[in-house]
């Protein structure tokens, strides 16, 4: 089954939750933001303005343009016609996400990561259990969502 095709899709289903059931899957995804196994604290920041403690982030593009040391990178730069660029975690509270903000387009990005970016999966995969069920991934994606809006109430 795990080479089925269908067996790897990640297909969204969002739950159907009142004003009450969503508070409470925003604490719960608050708790799991805090948690260091989902590791989001650790560059996106305590209140999610992508101030972070890891602030070394390059990109897979990247990587190969830095040095293990400041002389090394500046050695290796001759070989790229792009200067060397640090990646920024995204800050929540502005509202702005790429690949778009709708709860889907969230839960997908922390369900099967940014490739290519020091963002990780943390969804279930074939033979992988994951770091994170579905259903905290859907209390992690409301709480995502609720910093934005404390910033941008009228989203």
């Amino acid at each position: 089954p795990e080479k089925d095709p269908e067996h790897w899709v990640v297909t969204p289903h969002r739950p159907q939750l009142d004003e009450a059931q969503l508070k409470a899957a925003i604490e719960r995804g608050k708790l799991i933001y805090q948690e260091p196994r989902s590791q989001c604290v650790k560059c996106h920041g305590p209140e999610g303005r992508g101030d972070g403690e890891q602030t070394d982030l390059y990109d897979d593009w990247n990587k190969p343009k830095k040095g293990v040391t400041d002389q090394q990178t500046r050695e290796l730069a001759r070989w790229f016609s792009l200067p060397l660029q640090q990646l920024k975690p995204r800050n929540f509270q502005e509202g702005i996400f790429h690949g778009g903000g709708r709860p889907e387009d969230i839960y997908l990005r922390i369900y099967v990561g940014i490739k290519g970016t020091p963002m990780p999966a943390m969804g279930p995969a074939p033979g992988q259990p994951g770091i994170l069920t579905p259903e905290e991934i859907w209390d992690l994606t409301f709480y995502v969502l609720s910093l934005a809006r404390k910033s941008h109430p009228k989203q």
